[in-house]
């Protein structure tokens, strides 16, 4: 229980789910790359939509293979909306969806609501996400989040596991929030996000063998 944060105290009175999830008032069917560059080239006009909820709804993952300029636009959004209502809380799954983990939380540093000292301490607590007492935790404060229907906050504490907890926050999208589009994207970005980070790692290895027989084989003819 220690490790529970106090999320119904404090989001008792706030902002609902409602106000974050709803779709935008207006769609796009047909998303495409060039409507993209438009949101990013303009996105001061359009700080207040809800942007994962705008691509989801343009079926995105049905046609773009790369995700990176999905990825950069849904980190540049959070980035913009937090100028506005300085809240880290409102656009965590933002930055985590965009792998801007430690973004994050410098932003809940400087937040002065309380659910932004919530979310830093969550955050820096156990701060590598991958051994089992961190995922315990992270599991622990998502199902507290589902209690009182923050349902965006418990998928992004999901997420923040490494692995991510994909089919635990899936469901949350499917059978809480209804939201299959939005499960399709969150679907593709996680993957992308870990796609990249394991070719990075692999990439560094292979470069650090590399250089190993390289500096061998200069050590060898110098003797």
């Amino acid at each position: 229980q220690s490790d529970l944060l106090n999320y119904r105290e404090t989001w008792s009175g706030r902002y609902t789910d409602t106000k974050i999830d709803k779709k935008p008032t207006r769609t796009i069917s047909n998303l495409d790359s060039q409507s993209i560059s438009y949101l990013d080239r303009y996105i001061d006009r359009y700080v207040s939509i809800d942007i994962l909820s705008l691509l989801s709804t343009g079926q995105v993952v049905m046609w773009l293979n790369d995700l990176s300029i999905v990825r950069e636009l849904v980190g540049k959004f959070a980035i913009y909306q937090f100028r506005e209502h300085k809240d880290s809380m409102r656009i965590f799954l933002e930055l985590v969806l965009s792998d801007n983990v430690s973004l994050l939380t410098q932003l809940a540093k400087i937040d002065r609501n309380i659910t932004g000292n919530q979310l830093y301490n969550l955050l820096t607590k156990n701060d590598n996400h991958s051994d089992l007492t961190s995922i315990q935790t992270l599991r622990k404060n998502a199902f507290a989040l589902m209690k009182i229907q923050k349902y965006r906050a418990a998928v992004a504490t999901f997420l923040l596991s490494d692995p991510p907890m994909i089919k635990e926050a899936t469901s949350i999208l499917v059978n809480q929030m209804n939201d299959i589009p939005l499960a399709s994207l969150i679907i593709r970005l996680v993957e992308s996000n870990h796609y990249n980070k394991i070719s990075r790692f692999i990439h560094s290895k292979t470069n650090s063998t590399l250089d190993s027989k390289l500096d061998n084989k200069i050590d060898s003819k110098v003797d």
